[in-house]
């Protein structure tokens, strides 16, 4: 199997993860309706919202690393 390696980078609004170039594939941040509570989105294929930062990490960490499987790809979560 590949693997490909997503960088999870900080950013001002909570986490970004993206790959090679840049490219954006996901971000965790603040939840606007949920004070205190962190929104996860991977668009079009997962989100959340109403969750404890660890369990937004795990949440869209998660649906990246299914999303990829399926075509037979293992992912690497790196620190950008």
């Amino acid at each position: 199997m590949q693997t490909i390696k997503v960088n999870t980078s900080k950013t001002e609004y909570g986490v970004a993860f993206s790959v090679k170039g840049g490219n954006f594939l996901a971000a965790i941040g603040a939840d606007f309706h949920n004070k205190g509570r962190y929104a996860g989105q991977f668009s079009p294929f997962a989100s959340c919202s109403n969750k404890t930062f660890p369990d937004a990490v795990e949440f869209i960490s998660d649906a990246i690393c299914n999303h990829f499987a399926q075509f037979g790809l293992n992912v690497e979560f790196v620190n950008a």
